[in-house]
């Protein structure tokens, strides 16, 4: 029942409190008539326990979120040691047209008024990759090329055998022929990755093999960046002393002197994930 208060106005039943269900759970609470004081006291402590649970959880949400920001600082750390192995290994790769190589989809051009030809050709490499090449020749069939020297290109690390249409215009002229290749890995070549020079003469082999057995009596090798150093390497793995000669242009040192120099240029924007 409602009681009377000292203005005599009847104050609402316990039951109808907030909370009142869950402060007088038990029917002896009910009956023992507890003052108004009391019962405010239990309301307002079973508050504070609430409020309690609660601000236990977000401290232990909150260490939660500070045991992962390691693994995330670790996570970006990881981030960018991958991004500088891409930028060795997978550079932009080289995308072009067969129109755009001299002699356009038909392969028939002409320098300084004499009549020039272009052949295409792929090779498997060691590795069953597709190697795509051209042949660059006076003449109209590749018999015209027998008895003649030859120089294969070797692009860089972002190059492909387009590269090659400026040499092919200095030395054709001459009636030496050029050959340019894809390296695996470049251009529309088979494979994912370069190696900087280390499997790359593998590919530069069957290329001076296939041009030895087409008549071709002298190569020489041209060469820019890692293409460079694709040559110097060929050279003396193969130990080919019939090479007639090598034009090296711009080859790195070393392997850790290219990545410093890579890191000197690209490492601003790779460290970019670190800061956010």
């Amino acid at each position: 029942e409602s009681r009377p208060t000292r203005n005599g106005k009847r104050a609402r039943p316990l039951s109808r409190w907030p909370h009142g269900q869950e402060s007088l759970s038990s029917s002896s609470q009910r009956a023992s008539g507890a003052p108004r004081w009391l019962l405010l006291r239990r309301l307002l402590g079973s508050h504070s326990r609430r409020a309690e649970r609660e601000l236990e959880k977000k401290r232990t949400r909150g260490s939660r979120r500070e045991e992962r920001r390691p693994e995330r600082g670790m996570q970006r750390i990881s981030e960018v040691v991958d991004g500088l192995a891409l930028l060795l290994i997978r550079p932009q790769r080289a995308r072009y047209s067969e129109s755009q190589l001299l002699g356009g989809r038909e392969g028939a051009f002409a320098l300084k008024g004499v009549r020039c030809s272009r052949d295409d050709f792929v090779l498997p490499n060691s590795g069953g990759l597709p190697l795509h090449a051209s042949l660059y020749y006076q003449g109209q069939r590749v018999e015209d090329a027998k008895g003649k020297s030859a120089v294969i290109y070797c692009h860089g690390n972002c190059g492909c055998r387009l590269d090659a249409n400026d040499v092919t215009r200095l030395l054709l002229p001459e009636d030496i022929c050029v050959c340019c290749l894809d390296f695996s890995g470049s251009g529309v070549s088979g494979g994912e990755f370069i190696t900087l020079g280390a499997r790359e003469p593998g590919d530069l082999k069957f290329i001076v093999t296939f041009l030895r057995t087409i008549g071709i009596v002298q190569v020489g090798l041209w060469g820019r960046s890692m293409g460079a150093v694709t040559c110097l390497r060929y050279l003396h793995t193969e130990k080919d002393l019939s090479i007639a000669g090598i034009v090296a242009d711009s080859p790195f040192t070393t392997l850790p002197d290219l990545m410093r120099e890579i890191a000197k240029t690209q490492l601003p924007r790779l460290l970019l994930p670190l800061t956010g």
